[in-house]
């Protein structure tokens, strides 16, 4: 669910943690962070399931696992880390910012008490705002390395999946940039706190790697 720059951000700090100690292609691997959102259906490639929150949904990270967890697969691991990213995200960080009476259509930040109907939070205004401005954010602070983007090839690898490897016609690359295009003054809120989100895009990677690689630490 966070956008590109932060799966790539999350890849990145999993490649070099585990590039001496396992053997990992990094194009493949941080290709794979990409893929999940580029399918031609998010829900199943997601594994997603409800949440209890209305309009809420969760990926499944056990059936995940069955699937993407292959430890001499650069492109499988790097999509699980696609998928565990946005459980992390959804359940540790999204859910608890935020008072979500969806039958009433009323969405209340935990930090400010700002109000927002759902559709209005699901939107370019909203939510997705917050992404783009973290988008932006990275790029220019040099959270990421400009590097790491260059080598993601536009047409990303398969994966040896149907549902994976039936992707939409617009490349990572393209998305990306029009992103980076839209209007700053589209966004004028700040929904979500972009440096926690940082900081928790960090830790996440840190358990993610001492929940699935402990005998290479």
């Amino acid at each position: 669910m966070p956008e590109i720059l932060s799966h790539v951000s999350f890849g990145d700090k999993v490649y070099r943690k585990l590039a001496n100690r396992l053997p990992l292609s990094k194009v493949d691997y941080i290709s794979g962070n990409l893929i999940p959102d580029l399918t031609n259906d998010k829900d199943v490639a997601h594994y997603y399931v409800p949440t209890g929150i209305k309009g809420v949904l969760i990926p499944d990270i056990e059936k995940a696992k069955k699937d993407l967890l292959v430890y001499d697969n650069s492109v499988k691991l790097g999509m699980f880390s696609h998928i565990y990213l946005d459980y992390r995200f959804i359940k540790d960080f999204l859910i608890p910012s935020f008072n979500w009476d969806t039958e009433n259509d009323i969405i209340t930040s935990t930090d400010n008490d700002t109000v927002w109907s759902t559709s209005s939070f699901f939107s370019e205004k909203g939510l997705y705002g917050s992404y783009t401005k973290s988008n932006k954010m990275m790029l220019h602070s040099q959270r990421i390395s400009l590097i790491t983007i260059a080598i993601i090839p536009e047409t990303l690898p398969d994966s040896g999946l149907s549902t994976f490897d039936s992707r939409r016609e617009k490349k990572w690359i393209a998305e990306l940039r029009e992103y980076l295009s839209l209007d700053p003054n589209t966004y004028q809120g700040d929904m979500l706190d972009i440096s926690a989100l940082w900081d928790f895009i960090d830790d996440a990677a840190e358990s993610f790697i001492s929940c699935y690689f402990p005998k290479w630490l």
